[in-house]
């Protein structure tokens, strides 16, 4: 078999994730973000009464503010160590 060259070859991927154990641990590290906002920030919305809000400026950027509403139902279902670590 003939190898092709590697100007031929379309990148995907970002420079930075050009071999499979980077590329690997940037999925943990993704999942781990995911983890810590699932288990812990999103609880301290829900005790902080807000809502995190993305959204897209007039310009094309992306920008984060949050809203003010009352959680009070998500509030009496937390159970588990959701409940444990807003306890903290």
């Amino acid at each position: 078999r003939m190898a092709v060259p590697p100007s031929t070859v379309p990148t995907y991927l970002n420079a930075v994730l050009n071999n499979t154990r980077k590329l690997e641990r940037f999925r943990n590290q993704v999942g781990l973000y995911r983890w810590m906002h699932q288990m812990y920030y999103s609880v301290q919305c829900i005790y902080e009464d807000r809502y995190e809000i993305w959204s897209f400026t007039a310009a094309g950027s992306l920008v984060q503010s949050s809203i003010k509403v009352r959680r009070n139902p998500e509030l009496r279902q937390l159970r588990g160590f959701r409940q444990f670590v807003g306890l903290l």
